[in-house]
């Protein structure tokens, strides 16, 4: 038969029991031994715990868990560096649907002998210009505070389409 050494905090609140023999418990059963209490358990439902008083049990609330610490907000030239490492992705993505590397690779296409590549690669160099232009007049405005600073969303919806002509 395996002896039970059991422990309470100062507050009443059950610690823990370990086996005299050191043999290990089942995680998670908590066992009051026989004889150290005189009242049975209350029965305990979802949101709440039992615990002993030094008279009783009290059946008590599981208190709320810390709420998680909202993020910093982004200052000004944080925001724009995430404008701009999302307008580039935006861009590479683009091109990425016609096979190329990405905006920078598209556009090298601009001149070429090929009439499909050329017009491609035309389109991609002036939708690259129209977007920075757009962009730089939007981080403008940002940076004075004349607008607050947009979503990502609200961002993309104020740069020029990307939609391939042929």
């Amino acid at each position: 038969m395996t002896k039970l050494i059991s422990q309470l905090g100062g507050d009443g609140v059950f610690i823990g029991a370990i086996a005299a023999d050191e043999s290990p418990l089942e995680t998670g059963v908590f066992l009051i031994p026989a004889g150290a209490v005189d009242c049975p358990p209350p029965s305990v439902t979802d949101g709440h715990y039992a615990q002993w008083t030094g008279a009783g049990f009290a059946l008590l609330p599981k208190p709320e868990p810390a709420p998680e610490p909202q993020p910093e907000p982004l200052t000004v030239e944080q925001t724009i560096a995430l404008y701009v490492t999302k307008i580039q992705e935006r861009m590479d993505n683009f091109a990425q649907t016609r096979g190329y590397d990405g905006i920078a690779s598209l556009v090298t296409y601009a001149g070429d002998p090929d009439p499909q590549l050329d017009a491609e690669g035309t389109y991609g160099k002036n939708a690259r210009s129209a977007t920075w232009v757009k962009s730089r007049a939007i981080y403008a405005d940002v940076k004075s505070g004349v607008r607050q600073a947009l979503t990502l969303d609200e961002l993309f919806a104020e740069l020029p389409v990307l939609t391939w002509p042929i």
